[in-house]
């Protein structure tokens, strides 16, 4: 419809925007420094060769220190089920540029599964310029960053573009929406490029239909290949929408969702049958019985000093 089509139009033209300012300022920024342009091409693709390289041993020396520590038979199964998904994956990165989902369960390895088809799809397709990881809150960055640091084998390839109140994905939604000109500058970088939104349901509700046409334009016009994390995957194609996004067929990268969801159930929870208030005598008293039954018991408390005197007790 006519809305939709200003809307790409205008995403054109700060696509094209983005290029000039991009543009204007590294050639300003090389004539001050007597720089020469340099072939980044070349430099981009080794890197990636490189990183698989890496994150290949990386994954043979995790199997090996697995293999070396004491394991249960549950967490053998678990570890190969991770395996298998990151094949899945892994032998997903022959498909072309699209929008796809990865829709595993949580402790299914999302952060290494997910690098390894980035990995193996930048190998698969040159044209692929960089991996942009994009997560909405602070611990989930900080935890996975230094993961993938270590899979890829060397810290300097990856930038980390966020602070104590900004998250990756406020900064990759000021790049597709903010007129700010550092903003703007960044689009045209992300052409070309593997754009993983890891938890992508915590998105704002008054950011889907913009997200949904962003998204299409990313992939139909600059050749982004997206791919949506999470284990309660959004319906943003659901046909109430107004502005849906078009996910590439097929949509899931991982075959039988729901049997991989139940080899992941491995947690109950349990509130006490007890009419008011639970001491913490009783609650300690409980965890105590119970752990004769059940391998390992997390219980939640609300401060320090309660979780103190539970242990204690």
């Amino acid at each position: 419809n006519k809305e939709e089509m200003y809307f790409y139009f205008s995403c054109l033209q700060r696509l094209l925007l983005s290029v000039l300012i991009d543009a204007d300022w590294e050639d300003t920024a090389n004539f001050m420094t007597n720089k020469q342009e340099d072939e980044k091409g070349a430099e981009v693709v080794n890197i990636f060769e490189k990183a698989a390289k890496n994150f290949d041993q990386y994954m043979v020396d995790l199997k090996e220190k697995f293999k070396e520590e004491p394991r249960g038979e549950q967490e053998r199964e678990i570890y190969r089920i991770r395996n298998a998904i990151q094949k899945e994956c892994s032998e997903f990165a022959g498909c072309s540029a699209g929008i796809y989902c990865l829709s595993i369960p949580t402790g299914g390895g999302k952060t290494l599964s997910g690098l390894a088809y980035a990995l193996t799809y930048a190998k698969q397709h040159p044209e692929t310029e960089r991996i942009v990881y994009v997560a909405p809150y602070i611990s989930v960055i900080e935890q996975n960053v230094d993961i993938i640091k270590d899979a890829v084998g060397n810290a300097n390839w990856v930038l980390e573009h966020h602070s104590n109140v900004c998250t990756t994905f406020v900064q990759f939604m000021n790049t597709l929406f903010s007129d700010k000109k550092q903003a703007i500058r960044r689009m045209h970088r992300l052409a070309n490029a593997v754009i993983i939104i890891d938890e992508v349901q915590a998105m704002p509700i008054k950011c889907i239909y913009t997200f949904n046409s962003m998204m299409n334009f990313l992939n139909e016009v600059c050749g982004a290949n997206v791919v949506l994390y999470t284990a309660t995957q959004p319906q943003l194609d659901n046909a109430r929408l107004e502005h849906r996004i078009r996910y590439s067929e097929p949509t899931e990268m991982v075959g039988n969702i729901e049997t991989r969801f139940k080899q992941f159930d491995r947690v109950d929870i349990v509130s006490p049958q007890h009419k008011g208030a639970v001491s913490f005598e009783e609650l300690a008293e409980h965890i105590l019985t119970n752990l004769q039954r059940y391998q390992s018991i997390l219980a939640v408390l609300n401060t320090k000093s309660a979780v103190k005197y539970l242990y204690e007790c």
